[in-house]
Protein backbone atom coordinates (compact mmCIF):
# COMPACT_ATOMS: atom_id res chain seq x y z
CA UNK A 1 0.00 0.00 0.00
CA UNK A 2 1.21 3.49 -1.21
CA UNK A 3 1.57 5.97 1.65
CA UNK A 4 -0.53 9.11 1.84
CA UNK A 5 2.14 12.00 2.25
CA UNK A 6 1.62 15.19 4.04
CA UNK A 7 4.05 18.18 4.19
CA UNK A 8 2.95 22.14 5.44
CA UNK A 9 3.68 24.07 2.91
CA UNK A 10 5.65 26.27 5.64
CA UNK A 11 7.94 23.90 5.74
CA UNK A 12 11.19 22.86 3.85
CA UNK A 13 11.81 19.24 4.31
CA UNK A 14 15.92 18.02 4.19
CA UNK A 15 16.13 15.77 0.82
CA UNK A 16 16.03 12.29 2.68
CA UNK A 17 13.00 12.63 5.22
CA UNK A 18 9.79 11.58 3.07
CA UNK A 19 12.52 8.16 1.93
CA UNK A 20 13.01 7.83 6.02
CA UNK A 21 9.14 8.34 6.36
CA UNK A 22 8.10 5.69 3.79
CA UNK A 23 10.99 3.28 5.33
CA UNK A 24 9.95 3.93 8.79
CA UNK A 25 6.24 2.98 8.21
CA UNK A 26 7.17 0.15 5.98
CA UNK A 27 9.28 -1.15 8.91
CA UNK A 28 6.63 -0.80 11.25
CA UNK A 29 3.36 -2.40 10.63
CA UNK A 30 1.46 -1.52 13.52
CA UNK A 31 2.37 2.28 13.24
CA UNK A 32 -0.59 3.65 11.76
CA UNK A 33 1.45 7.18 10.93
CA UNK A 34 5.25 8.18 10.81
CA UNK A 35 6.07 11.97 11.75
CA UNK A 36 9.29 13.74 11.63
CA UNK A 37 10.46 16.52 13.35
CA UNK A 38 9.98 20.38 12.82
CA UNK A 39 12.83 22.94 13.14
CA UNK A 40 11.69 25.93 13.99
CA UNK A 41 13.06 29.23 11.95
CA UNK A 42 15.21 29.93 14.86
CA UNK A 43 16.82 26.35 15.17
CA UNK A 44 15.35 24.71 17.84
CA UNK A 45 13.08 22.02 17.28
CA UNK A 46 8.95 22.86 17.53
CA UNK A 47 7.95 19.47 17.87
CA UNK A 48 8.26 15.24 16.71
CA UNK A 49 5.40 14.30 17.81
CA UNK A 50 3.43 14.90 20.82
CA UNK A 51 0.52 13.84 23.32
CA UNK A 52 -3.16 15.35 24.16
CA UNK A 53 -5.31 15.58 26.56
CA UNK A 54 -9.19 15.98 26.72
CA UNK A 55 -11.10 16.85 29.72
CA UNK A 56 -15.02 18.03 29.87
CA UNK A 57 -15.43 17.86 25.72
CA UNK A 58 -11.47 20.40 25.18
CA UNK A 59 -8.84 18.73 23.97
CA UNK A 60 -5.33 20.15 24.11
CA UNK A 61 -2.73 18.99 21.92
CA UNK A 62 1.74 18.97 23.03
CA UNK A 63 3.86 18.74 21.19
CA UNK A 64 7.11 16.67 22.03
CA UNK A 65 10.07 19.37 22.13
CA UNK A 66 13.11 17.06 21.97
CA UNK A 67 14.48 15.01 18.88
CA UNK A 68 13.44 11.07 20.80
CA UNK A 69 12.31 8.46 18.21
CA UNK A 70 9.26 6.98 20.31
CA UNK A 71 5.70 5.79 20.36
CA UNK A 72 3.29 8.87 20.65
CA UNK A 73 -0.79 8.88 20.55
CA UNK A 74 -0.37 12.54 18.43
CA UNK A 75 1.55 13.86 14.95
CA UNK A 76 0.65 17.98 14.49
CA UNK A 77 -0.42 17.79 10.42
CA UNK A 78 3.15 19.31 9.53
CA UNK A 79 5.69 16.55 8.11
CA UNK A 80 3.85 12.85 8.06
CA UNK A 81 3.15 9.54 6.27
CA UNK A 82 0.37 7.96 6.86
CA UNK A 83 -1.64 4.32 5.82
CA UNK A 84 -4.67 5.91 5.49
CA UNK A 85 -6.96 9.10 6.58
CA UNK A 86 -6.76 12.94 6.59
CA UNK A 87 -3.53 13.93 7.39
CA UNK A 88 -4.74 16.80 9.58
CA UNK A 89 -6.12 14.49 12.33
CA UNK A 90 -3.73 12.52 13.86
CA UNK A 91 -4.78 11.47 17.11
CA UNK A 92 -5.43 8.56 18.89
CA UNK A 93 -5.87 6.74 22.30
CA UNK A 94 -3.43 4.36 21.81
CA UNK A 95 0.12 5.19 20.80
CA UNK A 96 -0.24 3.82 17.69
CA UNK A 97 1.62 6.68 15.61
CA UNK A 98 6.28 7.02 15.84
CA UNK A 99 7.75 9.98 15.49
CA UNK A 100 11.04 9.70 12.93
CA UNK A 101 13.57 12.38 14.48
CA UNK A 102 16.08 11.97 11.30
CA UNK A 103 13.19 12.83 9.32
CA UNK A 104 13.60 16.87 9.39
CA UNK A 105 11.88 19.74 7.49
CA UNK A 106 12.88 23.01 8.71
CA UNK A 107 10.11 26.20 8.94
CA UNK A 108 10.58 28.90 6.75
CA UNK A 109 8.51 30.95 8.70
CA UNK A 110 6.59 31.51 11.41
CA UNK A 111 3.80 29.12 12.48
CA UNK A 112 0.68 30.72 11.94
CA UNK A 113 -2.30 29.47 14.22
CA UNK A 114 -5.32 27.30 12.82
CA UNK A 115 -7.99 28.41 11.03
CA UNK A 116 -11.97 29.00 12.65
CA UNK A 117 -12.65 27.14 9.81
CA UNK A 118 -9.66 24.05 10.95
CA UNK A 119 -11.04 24.51 14.69
CA UNK A 120 -14.48 23.59 13.13
CA UNK A 121 -14.18 20.69 11.01
CA UNK A 122 -12.41 19.26 13.80
CA UNK A 123 -14.92 19.84 16.24
CA UNK A 124 -17.64 18.47 13.25
CA UNK A 125 -15.12 15.33 13.00
CA UNK A 126 -14.88 14.35 16.88
CA UNK A 127 -17.20 16.33 18.87
CA UNK A 128 -14.07 17.86 20.77
CA UNK A 129 -13.21 21.83 21.19
CA UNK A 130 -9.59 22.16 20.34
CA UNK A 131 -7.91 24.37 23.21
CA UNK A 132 -6.43 26.37 20.55
CA UNK A 133 -9.95 27.74 20.20
CA UNK A 134 -9.29 30.34 23.08
CA UNK A 135 -6.42 31.57 21.52
CA UNK A 136 -8.28 33.08 18.86
CA UNK A 137 -11.46 33.98 21.12
CA UNK A 138 -9.87 34.28 24.61
CA UNK A 139 -13.43 36.15 25.52
CA UNK A 140 -15.61 33.02 24.80
CA UNK A 141 -17.94 32.91 27.70
CA UNK A 142 -17.68 28.96 28.27
CA UNK A 143 -17.55 25.94 26.57
CA UNK A 144 -21.43 26.12 25.27
CA UNK A 145 -20.24 29.38 23.77
CA UNK A 146 -16.96 27.69 21.99
CA UNK A 147 -19.36 24.95 20.92
CA UNK A 148 -21.65 27.27 19.56
CA UNK A 149 -19.36 29.39 17.45
CA UNK A 150 -17.50 26.19 16.13
CA UNK A 151 -21.09 24.95 14.83
CA UNK A 152 -21.78 28.45 13.65
CA UNK A 153 -18.48 27.93 11.37
CA UNK A 154 -18.73 25.31 9.94
CA UNK A 155 -22.30 25.92 9.12
CA UNK A 156 -22.33 29.63 7.80
CA UNK A 157 -18.75 29.83 7.09
CA UNK A 158 -16.16 32.39 7.94
CA UNK A 159 -17.28 34.93 6.17
CA UNK A 160 -20.59 34.92 8.12
CA UNK A 161 -18.93 35.14 11.51
CA UNK A 162 -16.29 37.89 10.07
CA UNK A 163 -19.82 39.92 9.34
CA UNK A 164 -21.63 38.86 12.55
CA UNK A 165 -18.61 39.75 14.57
CA UNK A 166 -18.65 42.99 13.03
CA UNK A 167 -21.96 44.11 13.72
CA UNK A 168 -22.20 42.76 16.98
CA UNK A 169 -24.41 39.32 16.20
CA UNK A 170 -21.83 37.06 18.39
CA UNK A 171 -22.00 39.31 21.39
CA UNK A 172 -23.47 37.26 23.42
CA UNK A 173 -21.02 34.17 23.24
CA UNK A 174 -18.28 36.90 24.48
CA UNK A 175 -17.47 38.73 27.91
CA UNK A 176 -18.36 41.63 27.81
CA UNK A 177 -15.37 43.93 27.75
CA UNK A 178 -15.81 46.74 29.66
CA UNK A 179 -15.55 50.25 28.05
CA UNK A 180 -14.90 52.32 31.82
CA UNK A 181 -14.57 51.06 35.47
CA UNK A 182 -17.54 50.68 37.44
CA UNK A 183 -19.17 53.45 39.58
CA UNK A 184 -19.59 53.08 42.90
CA UNK A 185 -23.18 52.92 42.64
CA UNK A 186 -23.16 50.42 39.93
CA UNK A 187 -21.16 48.12 42.20
CA UNK A 188 -22.90 44.71 43.48
CA UNK A 189 -22.31 44.02 47.36
CA UNK A 190 -19.71 41.46 47.21
CA UNK A 191 -18.37 42.21 43.86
Amino acid sequence: MTPILHIDEMLEPHPDAVALLVAALDADPDALAVGGRVIAAGGATESCGGDWTAKDGVIAFVPFEDAEARSCRWLPPTIVAIRQGDPRWLFDDQPRFRTVPDAIAVRRAEALPPSLAELARFYKSHALVPKDLWTLAPALTGLPAARLLLELADARGEEWIAEQWATGGLAPLFKKQRTRPLHWWERRPGK
